[in-house]
């Protein structure tokens, strides 16, 4: 949308890999940093320097982090306080209540040595969906709030056939609702069909879904890989008959977006901020339990392929409408214009 950017971020080495090759159109500048898996810290001393760095030779309108509670995102908040930056602050969910709720002896504790000072330092905020903006507003923060989706790209219509197959595509961690899945699966399991889990292991968890399995007698039916590329990912789309994410709690759910984008219908929970599934026809939305999630499953799974097939198109409708990179991109630069010259709020600023 012509508005320049530079991107600075953790180089962690080998083992993690660069997040986001160097070169145009985002100029990339990788502060160096440690990383020790086991004990999920992530030490930087060098990012504030690197960020001040930056700042100082680039003179950015408006300085734009993501998340809570790290150092990256402390050093953020300085150096915008420091340089008299406005800060755009996306908390990726991270505001809540399920998430604060998780570790909450940490949090509470960072949340008064450095996070509510951080927060307040706070430009504007932006939230992904109308309850992620709620969710701020609970946390007693008063900044204007810009509601502006995740955008999601548009693959090609899928032309293969679609398997009897229920994908679940996301992170395997508490919040996903990954072994309630398999519980559910359990009771509304239809001969014929196959339940495709996918995605990065996190402490652990994959071991707990593979141990569900073999105790429920599911290892026909039932398959856990580890996450894929984007090539394949879209494939894995294309080919199912039917996405599900049981989150409890979710600011977006990119993976929701994605789905409809490819045709899928999609099932998912009234924790996620895509009750539109059900109001626009393209899929099912339950309460976050096993009993519900077992009934929108067999329900999915004993429509017809050419109802399954209509939804689908729905959904990709859907996508095209609200949620495609030019209409994000857009929004947000009206947001950093907004915060640079002032002048009337957007309308999606609240």
């Amino acid at each position: 949308m012509g508005t320049a950017v530079t991107l600075v971020t953790l180089d962690l080495g080998k083992r993690v890999g660069h997040p986001i090759a160097p070169g145009p159109p985002v100029t990339t500048v990788f502060a160096s940093g440690l990383y020790w898996p086991r004990a999920r810290v992530v030490w930087s001393p060098g990012f504030a320097r690197t960020l001040r760095d930056v700042c100082n030779v680039s003179k950015p309108h408006v300085l734009h982090d993501n998340g809570l509670w790290m150092q990256s995102n402390r050093d953020a908040a300085s150096v915008a306080r420091e340089l008299a930056i406005p800060l755009v602050l996306s908390p990726r969910g991270m505001l809540s209540a399920w998430a604060l709720k998780y570790k909450s002896v940490k949090k509470r504790l960072a949340w008064v040595l450095y996070q509510r000072r951080c927060l307040s330092i706070v430009s504007a905020f932006h939230a992904t969906s109308a309850a992620e903006a709620a969710d701020i507003r609970a946390c007693g923060l008063e900044q204007p709030i810009a509601v502006i989706p995740n955008a999601v790209a548009l693959p090609p219509l899928w032309t293969g056939q679609r398997t009897k197959t229920i994908l679940f595509m996301s992170r395997l961690n508490p919040n996903k609702g990954a072994l309630e899945l398999v519980d559910a699966w359990a009771r509304a399991r239809v001969v014929g069909w196959k339940l495709l889990v996918v995605g990065p292991d996190e402490n652990g968890y994959a071991n707990r879904l593979r141990e569900s399995v073999i105790k429920q007698g599911l290892s026909n039916d039932v398959v856990i890989r580890d996450a894929v590329g984007d090539i394949e990912k879209w494939d894995l789309y294309g080919a199912a008959s039917v996405f599900i994410l049981p989150s409890h709690s979710e600011n977006f759910g990119v993976v929701i977006a994605e789905a409809l984008a490819s045709g899928t219908p999609v099932i998912t929970t009234d924790a996620t901020p895509w009750r539109a599934v059900e109001s626009e026809g393209c899929g099912w939305c339950v309460a976050p339990t096993v009993s519900a999630l077992a009934l929108a499953m067999e329900s999915a799974m004993t429509t017809d392929p050419v109802t399954l097939a209509a939804m689908g198109t729905l959904g990709r409708k859907l996508i095209e409408r609200e949620f495609v990179w030019e209409r994000v991109g857009q929004q947000m630069s009206e947001l950093y214009a907004w915060l640079t010259k002032g002048g009337r709020p957007p309308a999606f600023v609240c």
